[in-house]
């Protein structure tokens, strides 16, 4: 069960130091069971935030709003719009690329540019190694991609795509994924084991 929920809405509460080796579990809707083992010397600063964000039950209830085709998917914007506003500018630094490379099912931070990572994650559906110039760090690696594979392609998100707009769900929550995109695959829980 998560700890320190109290942190979900204050991120300074969350800053515990990873393990130097971590698996985590996840339960996806109607797909079944994927694992992550984390290693922190690939992406330190970005294994303590991810070992923090599945501590406190951050990625429970969470929407896969994006995955495209041959690329990736993506997750990490809380379905609370108090929770999704308290981490929304709740950053970290890089992490130096440690010759990880973003190959298929390997799990890395998103971003908007340098030192931008706050919570979203992405999957790796293929190698992708042109992520790695852009400090895409991978920071774990999904042991079974059967069922990430199998998710709902959703395409790039609003206005470039059919998927549903990032903004949309950091302002209204998964109340918008609801009303507005109801196949759409997510996170029921991700626990540490």
């Amino acid at each position: 069960n998560p700890t320190n929920p109290e942190a979900l809405l204050n991120p300074s509460l969350a800053t515990e130091t990873a393990p130097e080796t971590f698996t985590v579990e996840f339960q996806v809707s109607r797909r079944g069971l994927f694992r992550a083992n984390c290693h922190r010397e690939w992406a330190p600063k970005g294994a303590d935030r991810f070992y923090n964000l599945v501590r406190i039950g951050f990625y429970d209830d969470t929407y896969i709003f994006r995955s495209i085709r041959n690329f990736m998917m993506q997750f990490g914007i809380s379905s609370d719009p108090q929770v999704a506003n308290a981490w929304k500018s709740a950053s970290i630094t890089d992490d130096k690329n440690a010759g990880i490379s973003n190959k298929k099912g390997y799990l890395t931070f998103a971003h908007a540019g340098p030192n931008t990572r706050t919570t979203q994650i992405f999957i790796n559906f293929k190698d992708n190694a042109f992520l790695d110039r852009q400090s895409f760090t991978p920071l774990c690696q999904v042991t079974d991609m059967h069922t990430p594979l199998r998710v709902r392609i959703t395409g790039e998100g609003a206005p470039q795509g059919p998927g549903p707009s990032q903004e949309q769900l950091q302002r209204l929550g998964g109340t918008y994924i609801k009303e507005r995109y109801p196949d759409i695959d997510r996170i029921i829980s991700a626990r540490l084991l």
